[in-house]
């Protein structure tokens, strides 16, 4: 009998060994990183890298010849930087099964259209988004806790920001140069730095309606149609 609850005593030490550190045992790959710099480096992910969900390194995409990023769809968390730069054929930008990113810099891809991260919930060191100049949808309908800061800015055919989620930013929020009608955050309370709602020609209304704090300055023009403000709930600068 003694060795028996010996036993079981063992077993269920180690399963709360194993919960307790899920991300160092399971799923985890790349803490050097990668860089990929062709289609057929990113379609064989899932081949070389068949159980990796998250990537503990820096993930770097760039070159001509990308024009998915398809084959990372397994992905789940991007602990490092992920950064997608001068991809000139990429068309879209689609992983819907991440739901954490370190930090995500895309830009100065000529031809992408669409970003959509539908799944993901949180940020821990910003999301930049600068520079598409085909860009028309980005799509983050999840996301909800953002450490860091967002930038979206200098995509001059961005029609559709789905940022609604957001209940606070750590840092900065800007959005600057875009090609949207509207920024309605219903969920926004919070802006630990600046906020910057800047030369959006085609914005008609901004609506903040719960934002109660902003700890750094406030930037809200250059937007020759606007007709709607609401930042009533707006106390503390």
């Amino acid at each position: 009998m003694k060795k028996r609850l010996r036993l079981n005593c063992c077993i269920w030490l180690g399963s709360i060994m194993l919960v307790a550190t899920p991300w160092q045992a399971v799923g985890q790959c790349l803490p050097s990183g990668i860089t990929f710099t062709s289609q057929a480096a990113i379609d064989a992910f899932p081949v070389t890298y068949p159980g990796c969900t998250m990537i503990t390194g820096d993930v770097r995409i760039t070159g001509n010849d990308i024009t998915n990023v398809d084959s990372l769809r397994q992905v789940e968390a991007f602990l490092g930087l992920l950064e997608i730069d001068q991809c000139s054929n990429l068309l879209s930008v689609d992983l819907p099964n991440c739901t954490m990113l370190h930090r995500a810099i895309i830009s100065n891809n000529e031809l992408l259209a669409t970003i959509r991260f539908e799944a993901l919930e949180q940020t821990t060191n910003g999301f930049l988004v600068h520079d598409n100049n085909q860009l028309i949808s980005v799509s983050l309908p999840a996301l909800s806790t953002v450490q860091g800061s967002y930038y979206f800015y200098e995509n001059r055919q961005l029609r559709q920001l789905d940022i609604t989620g957001i209940a606070s930013v750590e840092g900065d929020l800007t959005v600057l140069g875009n090609l949207i009608d509207s920024l309605h955050l219903p969920a926004l309370t919070y802006v630990g730095e600046n906020l910057a709602v800047l030369s959006n020609d085609s914005v008609r209304s901004v609506v903040l309606p719960l934002l109660s704090e902003v700890r750094g300055d406030v930037s809200i023009g250059f937007m020759p149609i606007l007709t709607e403000l609401d930042i009533a709930g707006l106390s503390t600068l």
